[in-house]
């Protein structure tokens, strides 16, 4: 049966392990059980769920857990080599955990929480020698060096060595052949290892805010990556072999200084693509993405948009603040499942009628835009419009198609409504009402 150790502390510098149930309570007690805890790293042994001298509460551990392991100035248990399955949280935090799981004999998980002690400046030698490990986390540490005994962890899985002072990553890290998550975020790194291409098991790549400039021409040998995540770094290209990676399926290349990206056709399993914050005129075209959930591009420097026709599954499509000056028909071709389109801030001068063929629309931004011809008669065949936003433009008069939008719970018309004309002024009312009805309001900004 599966247990779950949880550590605390009782007096300072004391831990103790109980096993508990799923329901929080501690079904082990009896002559049996056997207690272990760490006194300012020192351990005691005592039989029958005991207290220790130094005034522990008694703790129940496998009895190959002896003798302490300096951690960074921690002293914490030194880890069974039986251990399979490692999840090492130790951050600056006040409550940080260290989970341990192994496979032999009883099977058991446990959790280590550690309260207030110094931060790690280097991942515990003696963790390198747990040859069936499976999973690291030691983020959110004071670690700036990554040591290359890392490769002795073949069975690694996932690493989480994020919010840490690193700089670099050492080559060794790409021999771990079972490696699938590898998460550096919150680094100071500027590039990934050159050999980064032979982790061929790698799925993930989580490396958001640092300071990477360039990708290794080898990326492109990671087959089996399904996200990536490199937002806020200081990237400018991405390189050949980027858009290789067929099983992509999330990228995030938002909050860099790209300025232009190659054709993407293999990335067919793409759902969502999001680059926002970069200087991008222009992007490639999507249409081939039949799985493509999101698109964002907002805060670019875009003149026209890409094909994103016949996309079934889109839902979102946001590429406010760009320089787009008309609504090309292929984003309203075969996308009956659109639910937001924000076009806000462009340079927008009407609206297109094909925007009636988005029938599940329910999310319209057209605000900021030089749009002064009228609304098409086509916006009645958005039954489920909620948002209307019109503001900021050069709007005067409004149709009476609108009045057939009783979905509507926040419109927007602009400061520039003629309401010298009585059907904008009817319009105008009636649509207030609706409005309300629905808990929402009718404004003119």
């Amino acid at each position: 049966m599966k247990q779950r150790m949880t550590l605390n502390k009782r007096k300072a510098g004391c831990f103790c392990v109980q096993p508990v149930n799923a329901n929080g309570q501690n079904p082990v007690r009896g002559k049996n059980s056997q207690a272990f805890c760490v006194v300012a790293g020192t351990t005691s042994d005592s039989m029958g769920g005991g207290t220790s001298k130094q005034g522990a509460a008694s703790t129940i551990e496998p009895r190959s857990v002896r003798e302490p392991a300096n951690a960074g100035g921690n002293e914490l248990p030194k880890p069974p080599k039986a251990i399979k399955d490692v999840k090492l949280y130790i951050s600056s935090f006040k409550d940080e955990a260290l989970e341990l799981s192994h496979a032999s004999g009883s099977d058991f998980t446990g959790t280590l929480t550690k309260h207030k002690l110094a931060v790690l400046k280097q991942i515990p030698p003696e963790i390198f020698v747990l040859c069936h490990l499976k999973e690291l986390n030691v983020s959110a540490n004071d670690i700036h060096v990554l040591d290359p005994a890392i490769a002795n962890l073949e069975a690694l899985t996932k690493l989480d060595i994020s919010q840490n002072h690193l700089s670099e990553l050492p080559d060794a890290l790409c021999e771990l052949p079972n490696l699938t998550s590898l998460i550096v975020s919150e680094n100071e790194l500027v590039s990934l290892p050159k050999t980064i291409g032979n982790l061929k098991a790698l799925t993930q790549i989580i490396a958001f805010k640092n300071g990477i400039t360039t990708l290794p021409d080898s990326i492109d040998g990671c087959i089996a990556l399904e996200e990536i995540n490199f937002y806020n770094n200081k990237l400018t290209e991405l390189g050949p072999g980027f858009f290789k990676l067929a099983n992509l399926v999330e990228l995030n290349i938002a909050g860099n200084a790209l300025t232009q990206l190659d054709p993407i056709p293999n990335l067919v399993r793409l759902k969502r693509c999001a680059a926002y914050f970069n200087r991008l005129r222009s992007f490639p075209d999507l249409n081939h993405c039949k799985e493509l959930t999101q698109v964002q591009l907002y805060r670019n420097q875009i003149k026209e948009l890409p094909d994103l026709s016949n996309l079934p599954s889109l839902t979102e499509v946001d590429v406010n603040t760009n320089l787009l000056r008309q609504i090309p028909e292929s984003l309203c071709t075969g996308n009956a499942n659109m639910r937001m389109l924000n076009l806000r801030k462009n340079r927008l001068v009407e609206l297109p009628s094909c925007i009636g063929h988005l029938t599940s629309l329910e999310i319209l931004n057209l605000g900021g835009n030089a749009i002064s011809s009228p609304v098409p008669d086509s916006i009645a065949q958005l039954p489920a419009l909620v948002s209307f936003l019109f503001d900021d433009s050069n709007l005067t008069v409004l149709p009476l198609a609108l009045l057939g939008l009783h979905a509507l719970v926040r419109v927007d018309v602009g400061r520039r409504i003629d309401k010298s004309d009585a059907t904008t002024t009817k319009v105008m009312a009636q649509l207030e009402a609706i409005c309300v009805a629905n808990r929402g309001w009718l404004k003119e900004t």
